[in-house]
Protein backbone atom coordinates (compact mmCIF):
# COMPACT_ATOMS: atom_id res chain seq x y z
CA UNK A 1 0.00 0.00 0.00
CA UNK A 2 1.38 3.41 -0.89
CA UNK A 3 1.39 6.37 1.43
CA UNK A 4 -0.73 9.40 0.43
CA UNK A 5 1.41 12.28 -0.74
CA UNK A 6 0.86 15.72 0.73
CA UNK A 7 0.66 18.42 -1.92
CA UNK A 8 1.47 21.96 -0.85
CA UNK A 9 0.67 25.09 -2.81
CA UNK A 10 3.49 27.27 -4.14
CA UNK A 11 3.64 30.68 -2.43
CA UNK A 12 4.28 34.12 -3.86
CA UNK A 13 6.08 36.06 -1.15
CA UNK A 14 6.17 39.81 -1.70
CA UNK A 15 7.70 42.69 0.23
CA UNK A 16 6.47 46.28 0.01
CA UNK A 17 8.19 49.22 1.65
CA UNK A 18 5.52 51.62 2.87
CA UNK A 19 5.99 55.34 2.84
CA UNK A 20 7.32 56.98 -0.28
CA UNK A 21 9.91 59.06 1.58
CA UNK A 22 11.26 57.33 4.71
CA UNK A 23 13.50 59.65 6.69
CA UNK A 24 16.39 58.84 8.96
CA UNK A 25 15.31 58.82 12.60
CA UNK A 26 11.68 58.03 11.76
CA UNK A 27 9.82 54.74 11.67
CA UNK A 28 9.73 52.90 8.34
CA UNK A 29 7.46 49.94 7.64
CA UNK A 30 7.77 46.78 5.58
CA UNK A 31 4.64 44.89 4.54
CA UNK A 32 4.84 41.20 3.61
CA UNK A 33 2.23 39.17 1.78
CA UNK A 34 2.24 35.40 1.29
CA UNK A 35 -0.24 34.52 -1.45
CA UNK A 36 -1.03 31.17 -3.05
CA UNK A 37 -3.86 29.26 -4.70
CA UNK A 38 -4.51 27.39 -1.45
CA UNK A 39 -8.11 27.37 -0.21
CA UNK A 40 -7.05 29.32 2.89
CA UNK A 41 -4.43 32.05 3.54
CA UNK A 42 -0.92 31.09 4.60
CA UNK A 43 -0.34 30.80 8.35
CA UNK A 44 2.66 30.98 10.66
CA UNK A 45 5.58 33.35 10.61
CA UNK A 46 7.74 35.14 8.10
CA UNK A 47 11.36 36.03 8.75
CA UNK A 48 12.10 39.50 7.42
CA UNK A 49 15.79 40.27 7.00
CA UNK A 50 16.88 43.91 7.02
CA UNK A 51 20.62 44.56 6.65
CA UNK A 52 21.10 40.86 7.45
CA UNK A 53 19.28 41.11 10.79
CA UNK A 54 16.32 38.71 11.10
CA UNK A 55 12.93 39.75 12.47
CA UNK A 56 10.19 37.11 12.91
CA UNK A 57 6.70 38.45 12.17
CA UNK A 58 3.41 36.55 12.53
CA UNK A 59 1.07 36.43 9.54
CA UNK A 60 -2.47 37.69 10.13
CA UNK A 61 -5.68 35.97 8.98
CA UNK A 62 -5.18 37.35 5.44
CA UNK A 63 -1.62 36.02 5.10
CA UNK A 64 -0.01 39.43 5.58
CA UNK A 65 2.38 40.88 8.14
CA UNK A 66 3.88 44.27 8.94
CA UNK A 67 7.25 45.11 10.45
CA UNK A 68 8.01 48.58 11.74
CA UNK A 69 11.65 49.65 11.78
CA UNK A 70 12.68 52.56 13.96
CA UNK A 71 15.70 54.79 13.54
CA UNK A 72 17.27 53.35 10.40
CA UNK A 73 20.34 55.25 9.27
CA UNK A 74 20.33 57.11 5.98
CA UNK A 75 21.24 54.91 3.04
CA UNK A 76 20.09 51.77 1.29
CA UNK A 77 18.99 48.75 3.34
CA UNK A 78 18.41 45.32 1.70
CA UNK A 79 15.08 43.73 2.72
CA UNK A 80 13.97 40.16 2.04
CA UNK A 81 11.26 37.89 3.50
CA UNK A 82 11.40 34.12 3.92
CA UNK A 83 8.28 32.06 4.64
CA UNK A 84 8.85 28.69 6.31
CA UNK A 85 5.61 27.18 5.02
CA UNK A 86 2.71 25.48 6.75
CA UNK A 87 0.71 22.28 6.22
CA UNK A 88 -0.84 23.62 3.00
CA UNK A 89 1.51 26.30 1.62
CA UNK A 90 5.15 25.47 0.76
CA UNK A 91 8.13 27.58 1.87
CA UNK A 92 9.16 30.55 -0.26
CA UNK A 93 11.31 33.65 -0.39
CA UNK A 94 10.60 37.12 -1.72
CA UNK A 95 12.79 38.94 -4.18
CA UNK A 96 15.25 41.26 -2.45
CA UNK A 97 14.12 44.89 -2.22
CA UNK A 98 15.96 48.02 -1.17
CA UNK A 99 14.65 50.33 1.53
CA UNK A 100 16.15 53.74 0.90
CA UNK A 101 16.24 56.06 3.86
CA UNK A 102 16.85 59.75 3.28
CA UNK A 103 19.19 61.55 5.66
Amino acid sequence: MTQPMAVRFAPRVSVTVTGADPRSGRTSAVAVRVASRAPAPATGTVTVSVDGQAHDVVLDAQGTARLELADLAAGSHPVQAAYAGDAVVAPGTSPRRQLRVIG
